[in-house]
């Protein structure tokens, strides 16, 4: 006897319509890009799924940087985004700029916010050890989280305590936050930023046992692979990218693709395709790949 599982409600009712679907067509910036977002402001979903923080403007203000977009511009653009600090994107000069004003500030203070300001944003490991290179890093990290636990701190459990709310505040005039009645409490935003600057410092100084300010470093971040009942393979270092990529150029003379997908393309550990990709990701190369799947076969007359 067949059982039925869900609502009839439930059932599928065919496609929806084009036009009611996120759609554009020669769309004015020259490029489309996503990386996770929903589609179209009016789509519906969550701000917490896009916002003033979401990741993908990081991608839209590389493109919007470039004339011509060439195969080089997505390899380079594709390594950027997998390589940098979202949350430095979004709130490093925030943060430098609350404490800018401050004329006097503890030496080893002082020092903490000019090695963020120089630090690029990005989490590199060049030298291939097991710690990130720049200590810029390190005190942003330890820093925004106390930022955000301070100013957030009366939204803390409720779910509403998100980066694109904490953007909304650090950037808003700060009159506007002395609202009648308020959601965050009592509020002086440089201060906070200056105070949570000075316990980052605080506490990393002790974690890090009096090490000078460049030695404070933090471990990288890998990427482990589950055996999934095969073989083994070694770990790889984390980067903030799909482990699947895929570049594509189409042109009217001819079509070049490329992918990657580690470890390897085989799940059986004997074959030399089991994990022959794990160390081309990281190194940012790639495999070239057959767009057509019947070409290679296809016998010459």
């Amino acid at each position: 006897m067949a059982h039925r599982i869900g609502k009839e409600s439930q059932d599928w009712q065919g496609d929806a319509p084009f036009e009611t679907l996120p759609h554009s067509q020669n769309p004015a910036q020259g490029v489309v890009a996503n990386w996770n977002n929903k589609p179209s402001p009016d789509w519906e979903s969550t701000e917490a799924l896009y916002g003033p923080t979401h990741r993908s403007k990081f991608i839209l203000d590389q493109l919007a940087s470039l004339k011509q977009v060439s195969w080089s511009d997505m390899e380079k653009i594709n390594k950027k985004s997998g390589h940098i600090e979202l949350n430095a994107y979004f709130f490093k000069n925030l943060l430098v700029s609350k404490i800018n004003n401050e004329e006097e500030l503890p030496t080893t203070v002082k020092q903490a916010a000019e090695l963020v300001n120089n630090w690029d944003m990005y989490q590199t490991n060049n030298n291939g050890d097991v710690l990130y290179d720049d200590p810029g890093l390190t005190i942003f990290r330890s820093w925004f989280n106390l930022v955000k636990a301070k100013v957030l701190g009366e939204l803390k459990g409720t779910g509403a305590d998100s980066n694109d709310l904490l953007y909304h505040v650090l950037t808003a005039n700060q009159e506007e936050l002395q609202t009648k009645y308020s959601f965050l409490g009592d509020i002086n935003l440089n201060q906070m930023a200056l105070e949570s600057l000075q316990s980052a410092v605080q506490s990393l100084s002790s974690s890090n046992q009096g090490k000078p300010l460049n030695d404070w470093l933090t471990p990288i971040a890998k990427i482990n692979f589950s055996p999934q009942g095969a073989g083994s393979v070694a770990d790889i270092l984390y980067m903030n990218r799909g482990t699947y990529n895929q570049i594509v150029e189409f042109s009217k003379s001819n079509t070049k693709s490329v992918n990657i997908l580690p470890p390897g393309q085989n799940g059986n550990p004997f074959s030399p395709h089991f994990d022959d990709q794990r160390l081309l990701y990281p190194n940012w190369e790639y495999k070239p790949m057959f767009l057509d799947i019947l070409k290679q076969n296809k016998k010459e007359n």
